[in-house]
């Protein structure tokens, strides 16, 4: 149970820190950050009571919606994370066609063979780099040229940009 207001409604930096129950030193640090305070002759100290009660209402509202916030925030994330691994752990016992049905894969290679018709030119391309993509690219190491492919077919369907010299 906190000690009592004097029926003057002011309080010496002792009677502050009783009231708080805090240390002295403590209540002194909060006049330097706030609370307001009153200097009487010879060197002594005052405070209001209703001073404190505001104080303390504005002091202890900042840190405890920081903590709210950072409860929900750091729910959200473990949340996140935990749907995050449900996802990853059912993607990991899929075929890999399920994954992506567009991309024809190859269990003995898992490679997609691109061929630039100009120079006979094959060029093998991991399938893994490819998921979810509908076309690639790749550089032509003869010609300079980009090739953009299809992930589907390995089909050249445009190529640009010829190697400068």
């Amino acid at each position: 149970m906190k000690p009592q207001k004097n029926e003057s409604g002011w309080a010496t930096i002792d009677d502050a820190a009783k009231y708080l129950s805090v240390h002295r030193e403590t209540i002194m640090e909060w006049m330097k950050n706030g609370l307001e305070y009153y200097h009487l002759p010879q060197n002594q100290v005052r405070i209001k009571y209703t001073d404190i009660d505001k104080f303390m209402i504005r002091f202890k509202k900042i840190p405890k919606k920081r903590i709210d916030i950072n409860s929900e925030v750091l729910d959200k994330q473990e949340n996140l994370k935990k749907a995050v691994e449900n996802v990853k752990r059912k993607l990991s016992s899929l075929p890999p066609e399920k994954i992506a049905p567009e991309i024809k894969q190859e269990k003995t290679t898992g490679v997609l063979a691109v061929v630039n018709q100009k120079t006979q030119k094959k060029y093998f391309v991991p399938k893994s780099s490819l998921v979810g993509k509908e076309h690639g690219k790749i550089r032509d190491q003869e010609t300079g040229e980009i090739l953009v492919f299809s992930t589907k077919t390995g089909d050249i369907i445009l190529r640009y940009g010829k190697k400068r010299n």
